[in-house]
């Protein structure tokens, strides 16, 4: 599940305080008391994007704020696995302009370091673009080699394709490569999930219930299967 570091009317220096350390422990409290104790939990997704209100403004307090979460709700819920999730494609964090890795709150309060990686800015389709964004600062290499060297897993929470602005439409290419990725980083690999989105104000990335990329859907269907 992803949640956020703060509400909307709060920001990331009340966080960094502790003044929502007592509803992080509810939070855990919930967890273990719906049987949810041992879930992944992605506090403050995509943080280095500009697009959500938790998006980081200054990086040491944004740590202190992600290590207040994550230690809260681990004292009620010693089994959930902390998953530290970044977007893709973007180096820098929005604002301060420091590099995206400043964000990292540091080995004893990361379970899983992820990843959400789509098709597009620019699309994958050949070879070399491939390769080029695989080994950028937020890139799926980068991050999955950060995670081997830390002794963490390592997830994509969301990958898909982009039909929308920037995208590769349907690209079969980014599909078999995604799937070589996982395969060669299989023992590493915590989970994975396509992103299949349709809604016309998004990624639009749906293979099935709508198809919208039927090369795509029926590559993915031959290299992931029907399961």
């Amino acid at each position: 599940m992803a949640q956020p570091l703060y509400p909307q009317n709060g920001n990331e220096q009340a966080c960094a305080r502790g003044e929502y350390d007592g509803y992080w422990a509810q939070f855990g409290q919930t967890l273990s008391k719906y049987g949810r104790g041992d879930a992944y939990v992605r506090l403050g997704w995509e943080f280095n994007g500009d697009w959500f209100w938790w998006h980081v403004r200054d990086p040491q307090a944004w740590k202190s704020c992600f290590q207040h979460a994550a230690t809260a709700i681990r004292s009620t819920a010693p089994h959930v696995k902390i998953d530290w999730n970044m977007t893709a494609h973007r180096d820098s964090l929005p604002g301060s302009g420091a590099d995206v890795w400043s964000a990292y709150p540091g080995d004893a309060y990361v379970d899983v370091v992820s990843i959400d990686s789509y098709d597009s800015y620019p699309a994958s389709t050949t070879e070399q673009v491939w390769t080029r964004q695989c080994q950028q600062r937020s890139g799926l290499c980068t991050v999955a080699a950060f995670a081997r060297a830390h002794g963490k897993r390592f997830a994509v929470p969301e990958w898909g394709l982009v039909r929308s602005t920037g995208g590769g439409g349907d690209n079969p290419f980014y599909i078999e490569k995604m799937h070589e990725f996982f395969a060669a980083n299989a023992g590493l690999l915590a989970y994975e999930a396509y992103y299949n989105n349709a809604e016309a104000d998004n990624v639009q990335s749906s293979l099935h219930n709508p198809n919208l990329s039927p090369n795509s859907s029926r590559r993915y269907l031959g290299l992931f299967g029907k399961d």
